[in-house]
């Protein structure tokens, strides 16, 4: 595996001799955004110091018989830090482009699946992975590098700044900011199936010109499958789910869903709607606001605990908890996020078609200053495979869906005759497919037609199938100290990632479409199976500090 040095700022040192000298890379280079993990092998480097003025020196590509590509970043400053590692601002020395670079360490105890995650996401508010490499210290600590865009601020700074100016947000924002958090939410649950279990305003990422938010941090992240315990404790305090409190193992997605519901309450109040001291407290402050929870809740959050007695404690009405001027869609809104059961809180997916964001919708809406808004109805074909047509119909505004060209429309060509006759049916995601139908001409005809349109309905079928792709990710999280965090880390359990092969068909237009190994006939290419895979590591210690409510009440 190829190495490469930490250069000082006053000038790059002669390199290794197993290393090339850096260089300046092609002018088509420059517009290459690394996104492809076959092109992203992770290199190791001796060291890389985040003090300003550091060089970084690395190499990419290498794939397809292509010559790897040095690559060099200077170190800027610490934009973040905390028992996870460091993520520091550096500039690309080559094109020129400013970067986020997480350095977290590996330590063998743990597992780390941030790097297998972030290779698997690809969506216009979840943070892009461009580059990644491995360094290591005077101490042999190995570090692992994600090289990720640079986005200026979070959602925390911008509340902050509101605060300070003693203003409040403007509701426009609050939409925006909250509408991407859930379309961000929609795509990992519904599409990955990956929990992010660590949703905060510390980890969504804003630019402050644009406004597009970013959901980033998926060092805790996990593909949650059914019947398989996890770690309870988890998720920032503040924005714990209730289920987690009571000490859950086999939770769902529903926790970022609560979590979701916590910030869009702060983006409202300015402050946390829950400032738990402990997690005891935690509990408590969400009992004062929901009310004791009935039996039948505690039994959706955790069986186990049905049979202790709570204190009585009558709901605040929510009505109450906001200021008289907030938009009644906006508190049932956040009623809906923040139930007590799981299984009765909306969907990421139903939180995009509620009365709150209709404002987004219209095509007049804009920015405080008159900008546009960002892109929200950019929906690609996977965001919205499976999404019945009445809630597509509220998703996409008719505006967005006569640029996508979202929704079903048959166009006819020549009189109904004609032989052969053509149609012409555009798919959920806008693409064109063309049908070429013969008259039934006799039983040949017949079976003919019966045989094209049996097949053109198992292509259907299976475009809209789900992903059967299922991987275990799981990896080290940013806690309230180190000593969760590693707690974290340590008590899931996991075995490698499967990979399962898919094929590819290309339609009459020659567009490549995505489909599970179960589709067969027609014009289908086989793509190898991946061979990557999570390496199997030492079995990690118990969770022994589990939460005790029974004495702690």
């Amino acid at each position: 595996m190829a190495s490469a040095s930490v250069v000082p700022a006053s000038g790059l040192r002669e390199l290794s001799s197993n290393v090339v000298d850096l260089v300046r890379l092609p002018e088509e280079m420059n517009d290459m955004k690394i996104r492809d993990e076959k092109e992203m092998e992770a290199t190791v480097i001796n060291g890389n110091g985040t003090e300003t003025g550091h060089i970084i020196v690395t190499k990419i590509g290498g794939g397809n018989g292509q010559p790897k590509q040095t690559i060099s970043y200077m170190a800027e400053r610490v934009v973040g830090q905390g028992s996870f590692g460091v993520v520091f601002q550096a500039k690309c020395l080559e094109t020129g482009e400013t970067v986020a670079i997480k350095k977290v360490l590996q330590d063998k105890r743990y597992k780390n699946r941030e790097l297998q995650t972030m290779r698997l996401l690809d969506h216009p508010n979840v943070v892009c992975l461009k580059h990644c490499f491995f360094s290591t210290t005077d101490n042999e600590e190995l570090y692992l590098n994600l090289v990720l865009e640079y986005v200026p601020e979070t959602v925390h700074r911008v509340i902050k700044h509101y605060n300070k100016m003693n203003q409040r947000m403007p509701l426009i924002y609050v939409k925006l900011y909250m509408y991407q958090i859930c379309r961000a939410l929609a795509y990992i649950h519904r599409n990955i199936g990956l929990c992010h279990r660590d949703i905060k305003p510390q980890n969504l990422l804003v630019n402050p010109h644009t406004h597009q938010l970013k959901l980033c941090d998926f060092g805790s992240a996990k593909v949650l499958v059914k019947g398989e315990p996890n770690i309870s404790y988890i998720c920032s305090r503040y924005y714990r789910a209730p289920e987690l409190i009571f000490g859950a193992t086999e939770y769902t997605t529903a926790i970022d869903i609560w979590s979701a519901g916590c910030v869009l309450a702060e983006l409202l109040l300015g402050q946390p709607l829950f400032p738990g001291e402990s997690g005891v407290d935690q509990l408590v402050e969400i009992i004062k606001v929901l009310g004791t929870p009935t039996r039948e809740e505690i039994k959706c959050m955790n069986p186990n605990y049905t049979e202790f007695k709570f204190p009585q404690i009558k709901a605040h009405p929510w009505h109450k908890i906001f200021h008289k001027g907030m938009p009644p869609e906006a508190v049932d809104l956040v009623s809906r996020l923040l139930q007590y059961s799981p299984n009765l809180r909306c969907t990421a997916l139903d939180a995009l078609i509620h009365p709150f964001f209709d404002e987004l919708r219209d095509p007049s809406s804009h920015l405080p200053n008159g900008r546009i808004l960002p892109p929200l109805f950019n929906f690609r074909p996977r965001e919205i495979k499976e999404v019945p047509v009445e809630v597509l119909v509220k998703l996409i505004p008719e505006h967005a869906r006569k640029q996508s060209g979202v929704g079903k429309t048959s166009v006819r060509r020549g009189k109904e005759d004609d032989d052969p006759r053509e149609e012409t049916e555009t798919d959920d995601g806008g693409r064109k497919i063309a049908m070429i139908r013969k008259k039934a001409e006799g039983n040949d005809g017949q079976r003919e037609e019966e045989k094209i349109a049996k097949f053109y309905e198992l292509i259907r079928s299976n475009r809209e199938a789900r992903d059967l792709r299922r991987f275990e990710l799981q990896g080290s999280a940013e806690g309230e100290s180190e000593r969760e965090s590693k707690k974290m880390r340590a008590a899931d359990g996991g075995g490698q990632s499967s990979w399962i092969p898919s094929f590819k068909w290309e339609d009459f237009t020659g567009t490549p479409m995505e489909f599970p190994n179960s589709v067969a006939g027609g014009r289908i290419k086989i793509k190898k199976n991946d061979d990557r895979s999570v390496p199997q590591e030492n079995q990690s210690p118990p969770d022994d500090d589990g939460l005790d409510l029974k004495l702690a009440l």
